[in-house]
Formats: structure tokens, C-alpha cells, sequence
């Protein structure tokens, strides 16, 4: 008798710790738990950003031969190899459209630029000079973007078309006859990159971005006050590093 009282109560000292090994029941008519809901990258936005541009400018003497040959005998310049570089900021709007994890969409932006180089030469012959400049001022793209969103974090390429306010300059004097000249306008070329994006909640996403820009060359001539013009050739290219943010409507 003992023993068979004895059984029972460890049996019952051990239901508390096999009730805790059973799974949790829901009382009839109580919801279930709430699962965690997937970030939806559908939906307009604007933003701002703001970062850095550095490229390539090169300005060079193509004609006529006689400016060449001038040159050459003076040992001068008759390219200047330039890199602009300089601060960025601007804004940007977009859209979205997520099927699944993949995302598409398109981005226009604007942007202000301070992206500048200056190369400059000091002849042996009293007076002789030369002097290379190029500039971009404002950058503008509009691109088409696809993605694949891992929940709140989207990575994507981008490209599309780009436009631009570019200048280049150039100056020569050989002691005897200056020339001068220089180009400035709106330029249109492509813009290619790739980014990523991570939105903090269901409003606010912030992104870092690579892009390479190419607005294309341009030839223009310079003024003299000899008897002959000299022919030049430019080119802007240039690559933007930037950090953005956006409110998602």
C-alpha cells in the first residue's frame, strides 16, 4: 500500500513539468498571434541627398598645325589632363512597384555640382603661357531602377539618360600672339550605377548610391590674334558617390 502511495505521488509531482513541455493552447474563439508583416516597397517618395562627384574633363589642342607645331617648339601643353572633383547636393523624386522580392521603378534627381580643375603652364620664352579649365555645374538623370528586396532592405542597379552644364577653357600665349577660347552649355549623355537602400519604418528609407555619368565631347575654337584658330576637343565623364534619404507616401 505503501509503495502504491508512494507512485502516485511522484506522479503528480511530475505534471507540472510535462504540462510545461506541451505546446500552448488557444482558447476556442481567441486570434491567433500576429505574424511580423513584410515591408512593401510599392509607393511614391521624394528626398534629398547629398555627396561627391570626381571625374574627367581632358581638354586638347587638335588643330590647326601650325598652333601644333608652335607648341611643340615652345615645349608647351597640348592637353590638359583633368580630374574635377568637389562637393554634390540635391533632390530626388521616384516610384515603385514590388511582385514579390523583386522591385522596379524610376528615379528622376537634381543636383548641384562643384566639380572644378585648372591646369596652367609657365614657358621659357618671357610671356609664354598656357592654361586648361573644365567644369560641371548641375547634374540631372532620369533612370529606371530594379531591385530585390530582402524584407526592409532593397539592393538594385539604375541607369538611364543624363543632362548637364559643363564648361572647359584654354589659353595660350607664346611670348608674342595669345589665343583663347572655351565652351560652355547644357550636354546630355547616360548615367549608369547601383545602390542600396534600407527602410527604417513604414515612411522612412535611406540609401547610398554609386553612379558613373558620361555627358559625352565637345569641340569648339579658340579666338587669336594671329592668323590662325586653334581647334580643341573636350570631354565630361565622371562618377557620384552619395548618401540619400526619402519619405515613402
Amino acid at each position: 500500500m505503501r509503495r502504491v502511495l508512494l507512485a502516485s505521488v511522484l506522479s503528480l509531482a511530475a505534471l507540472p513539468a510535462f504540462a510545461a513541455d506541451l505546446p500552448a493552447r488557444t482558447a476556442p474563439g481567441a486570434p491567433a498571434p500576429a505574424m511580423a508583416s513584410m515591408y512593401n516597397w510599392t509607393g511614391f517618395y521624394i528626398g534629398a541627398n547629398a555627396g561627391y562627384a570626381w571625374g574627367a574633363g581632358d581638354v586638347n589642342v587638335v588643330g590647326d598645325a601650325a598652333i601644333l607645331a608652335n607648341l611643340a617648339a615652345a615645349t608647351g601643353p597640348t592637353s590638359g589632363s583633368l580630374n574635377p572633383g568637389g562637393f554634390t547636393a540635391g533632390a530626388q523624386a521616384g516610384f515603385n512597384y514590388q511582385i514579390n522580392q523583386f522591385v522596379m521603378g524610376v528615379e528622376a534627381d537634381a543636383n548641384w555640382v562643384d566639380a572644378n580643375d585648372k591646369s596652367s603652364w609657365t614657358g621659357a620664352a618671357p610671356g609664354s603661357s598656357a592654361s586648361f579649365s573644365s567644369k560641371v555645374e548641375w547634374l540631372s538623370t532620369v533612370r529606371a531602377r530594379l531591385g530585390f528586396a530582402v524584407n526592409n532592405v532593397l539592393v538594385y542597379g539604375t541607369g538611364g539618360v543624363a543632362f548637364g552644364q559643363a564648361r572647359s577653357a584654354w589659353s595660350y600665349n607664346d611670348g608674342t600672339n595669345a589665343w583663347t577660347g572655351g565652351e560652355s552649355g547644357t550636354r546630355a549623355g547616360w548615367a549608369l550605377g547601383a545602390g542600396v537602400e534600407y527602410a527604417f519604418n513604414r515612411n522612412w528609407t535611406a540609401k547610398v548610391e554609386y553612379l558613373h555619368y558620361d555627358l559625352g565631347d565637345k569641340t569648339f575654337f579658340s579666338t587669336t590674334a594671329a592668323t590662325h584658330t586653334a581647334k580643341l576637343k573636350t570631354d565630361y565623364s565622371g562618377n557620384i558617390v552619395r548618401a540619400g534619404i526619402n519619405y515613402k507616401f
